[in-house]
């Protein structure tokens, strides 16, 4: 008896404990996997419960425990501590919805949640999708354009606005994301205060989740198969979890081997989507990912030079653009795209990664965009390094530049890196331009692509020609004693902002 007291004083206080009680319940034919995900999802639910978020959004693999988690034991753990509390759950068919709907309530009629909420009990109205409190809260289970007449909540629960079957359909996913906006979110008692939680495996870039990251205030936990990076969590308690780039989320559960033969399985646009819940649109509506061939190494020419283009953001915010350096080698018309690498950095930092990244690649050019952010850049390299670069002036708007490339690009003229760890999110930015989020790497590669068609990393001797001419007219008279002529030619060059080109043979 003792134990079971302990037990349920636990589960009060901890969700996390909560739910793993809960989970035998109401299925006892399987065994839990227990795994940090899930202490880390119940951790941030139970946030949300006590109001320190109020928009959530989680994005999760299938298969991971999230109705369970999000849709049944929430609202039980809700109402037991507040049976006032008026809770609205949402999935895409309402058959889903009222058998969630039935499994909360089968929880909450168990000898264990009685004795752990000895406050709350089970009123007279109780149906396939709605049960209320003998305090008058209630949990109501509603599908996609399903009745709301009447209804208002404190809280709103969406699991799976979307099936899988419908999210190409363009028709389906906008009438889901015009009812969230048009009735669901009006359904909330408290604009304030209330709380809306989306759960879901993204499906589609424009998926009600890339719907509400359009707008400011939604707090996003996304949680891929497989981990792309480190990740690193601090639950409310203080203590520390995650995992390494490339381990699996509940090993457990889907090993990396499982994961890698379902990724052979299903195309790479649902893998990315369902699993990785980072959704690439399946083609561009300016660039497609499709026109790109891929390189190996041994097919790189020898005699290649090695160029890399800069796109410039000064700023480190979360929600801002990166910064962006494609290094390419040119060998005649080809460009082999060999690295893309993206960073948030300030103006000092920047700098000394540009400078790191030139001298690390051997690079023959360095090609960064004019432009009034990255000008105050420019002058700090100009004071502080020897590095030679192009100053790039870009003509016409971005979705202009695009259009230019796009001969250049379908000629099969730029290749990409086989299996470069950033192809997915070169894929995804290119295929989703210009209606994506970020464009910084379309920035570079267009930059690029322009100056080798116009030739401005060469210098010829007509250029040649006008630097001297404007070196002689300026009369200056800085020039080294025992200068070469090609030494000459590149000094006087480096006056008049030429610097970078490769000088003709003399």
């Amino acid at each position: 008896m003792k134990k079971r007291a302990v037990l349920n004083s636990i589960c009060i206080k901890d969700f996390y404990a909560f739910i793993q009680k809960s989970f035998y319940e109401i299925d006892n034919s399987q065994p839990l996997m227990k795994n940090w995900h899930l202490e880390l999802i119940c951790d941030t639910l139970q946030q949300c419960v006590y109001g320190n978020i109020k928009r959530l959004i989680i994005n999760i693999p299938p298969r991971n425990l999230k109705s369970h988690c999000a849709s049944i034991c929430l609202p039980a753990f809700i109402l037991g501590h507040n049976p006032k509390a008026r809770i609205i759950c949402v999935s895409y068919a309402q058959t889903l919805a009222d058998s969630l709907s039935r499994k909360t309530r089968q929880l909450m009629e168990s000898d264990f949640y009685k004795k752990t909420f000895p406050k709350t009990h089970l009123g007279d109205k109780n149906t396939e999708n709605f049960f209320e409190t003998t305090q008058n809260g209630f949990r109501y289970a509603t599908s996609i354009d399903g009745s709301l007449t009447g209804i208002g909540g404190n809280f709103i629960i969406i699991d799976d606005p979307i099936k899988a079957d419908d999210a190409l359909s363009d028709t389906v996913r906008t009438r889901v994301n015009n009812w969230y906006d048009s009735t669901l979110v009006s359904r909330l008692n408290d604009k304030v205060n209330g709380v809306i939680i989306v759960i879901m495996q993204r499906l589609h870039i424009e998926d009600l989740t890339g719907h509400l990251l359009k707008q400011d205030g939604w707090e996003v936990l996304s949680l891929p198969a497989i981990a792309e990076n480190d990740e690193k969590f601090t639950i409310s308690t203080g203590r520390t979890i995650g995992r390494k780039a490339g381990e699996a989320l509940n090993s457990s559960l889907e090993s990396i081997d499982i994961l890698n033969n379902q990724r052979k399985l299903m195309n790479e646009y649902n893998f990315s989507a369902q699993y990785q819940q980072n959704p690439i649109p399946l083609a561009g509506n300016i660039v497609n990912y499709g026109w790109f061939p891929y390189f190996t190494e041994l097919e790189l020419p020898i005699e290649a030079q090695t160029i890399q283009s800069w796109d410039i953001a000064l700023k480190d915010g979360k929600n801002n653009d990166y910064s962006v350096c494609i290094t390419a080698k040119i060998y005649g018309n080809k460009i082999y795209i060999t690295d893309i690498q993206r960073f948030k950095l300030d103006l000092q930092a920047l700098a000394g990664k540009i400078e790191e990244l030139y001298l690390a690649e051997k690079c023959n050019h360095l090609i960064i965009e004019e432009s009034s952010i990255s000008i105050s850049l420019i002058q700090y390299l100009r004071k502080v390094s020897k590095m030679s670069f192009i100053q790039y002036k870009p003509k016409g708007n971005k979705a202009s530049r695009a259009n230019n490339a796009v001969l250049y690009i379908k000629s099969g003229d730029v290749l990409l890196a086989k299996g470069a760890r950033w192809l997915d999110e070169f894929r995804a930015e290119i295929n989703a331009f210009p209606n994506g989020k970020h464009d910084d790497q379309v920035d570079a590669l267009t930059q690029l692509i322009d100056s080798i068609k116009s030739n401005q990393y060469e210098c010829t001797l007509e250029t040649l020609s006008e630097a001297i001419k404007k070196y002689q007219e300026k009369e200056l008279n800085t020039v080294p004693g025992n200068m070469s002529a090609r030494d000459f030619c590149q000094f006087a060059m480096r006056q008049f902002k030429y610097q970078g080109r490769r000088i003709p043979r003399l």
